[in-house]
């Protein structure tokens, strides 16, 4: 049986689930917001502290995609922490109990990958090009690599994601300005990216299942609000002939980070060139197979569903 790691509005995890469903494949949805007031599982001495499913089905192998913590509404702030830490460690005993499945991926795994930093040196160290990059706290070196480009962007480290009251912003990556640059000493400098800003073409999502490469191309240049982040303004996804030479760089970039699923975002420079920018390791798709018709869900079903 298939465990798939998730909550109630991941989207993605209905739409595969909508085919298993078709297919008749045995599957559990362990939607973390019921670990409150479902019985769901034990983790027991007697069992070796194995994860059981309440209802007993063996668990062969798991999709892990996202979590979210039970609603602790009514507690005060410092109450939420504690229990949030609490939720934290219960899922990674979980994780751990079950190192022995086939997962899609370990969450470990995922954790450590979602470094910007460590992705970047590991792309370089596999030949990728990246674009010059900088992460410090001094206001002297930033200053010399900013001078040192044509131009620069900020970008978050971790997620640009902002909850805020049932909303969500997002922190987009944007172009230093030179009014920014001269009101640098106004600011202190909190965690984030600056990288040099490389004029593109178009640019890729790359989706990696289990070493199958799934290609589609957004031409974000041919609209102001998207040339720098085509999230910006949202356009239509096509599917593109990625070269095999970088469909297989993809693919070794997956498995050096210790990942079977990767969404890695590429650009294609005005020269030609095929850049890395980041990966991410969990990352959305859904869309792309409505839009372009490239068959990822198949691929995650068929990794999950044979042995």
């Amino acid at each position: 049986m298939i465990l798939i790691i998730t909550h109630k509005e991941d989207y993605t995890a209905d739409f595969v689930i909508n085919k298993l469903n078709d297919l008749g494949v045995s599957y559990f949805r362990f939607n973390c917001e019921d670990l409150l007031n479902k019985p769901l599982y034990r983790l027991s001495d007697d069992c070796n502290f194995e994860f059981e499913l309440a209802d007993g089905k063996p668990i062969t192998s798991i999709w892990y995609r996202r979590t979210q913590v039970p609603d602790l509404t009514g507690l005060n702030l410092e109450e939420q922490l504690y229990f949030y830490r609490e939720f934290d460690a219960l899922l990674d005993s979980i994780y751990y109990s079950l190192r022995h499945c086939k997962w899609l991926s370990d969450p470990f795994a995922i954790k450590r990958a979602e470094s910007k930093i460590f992705q970047l040196n590991t792309a370089k160290a596999l030949g990728w090009v990246i674009p010059k990059t900088i992460v410090t706290n001094s206001k002297s070196e930033l200053t010399k690599f900013l001078a040192s480009n044509s131009k620069n962007i900020i970008k978050p480290l971790y997620s640009g994601y902002v909850p805020s009251k049932g909303e969500t912003s997002l922190f987009f990556t944007s172009l230093v300005t030179e009014e920014n640059i001269n009101a640098l000493q106004k600011f202190d400098l909190t965690p984030c990216i600056y990288q040099e800003y490389i004029e593109k073409q178009y640019e890729l999502r790359i989706t990696v299942v289990d070493g199958k490469v799934f290609s589609a191309m957004v031409d974000s240049q041919n609209h102001p609000d998207s040339t720098v982040d085509w999230r910006k303004h949202k356009q239509k996804f096509s599917k593109y002939d990625l070269p095999e030479n970088v469909g297989l760089m993809c693919i070794e970039l997956c498995k050096s980070l210790g990942i079977a699923f990767g969404a890695i975002d590429i650009i294609r420079s005005i020269a030609g060139e095929y850049i890395f920018l980041e990966i991410n390791p969990n990352g959305q798709w859904a869309w792309l197979e409505m839009e372009t018709a490239i068959n990822i869900s198949d691929a995650i079903i068929e990794y999950l569903n044979v042995q």
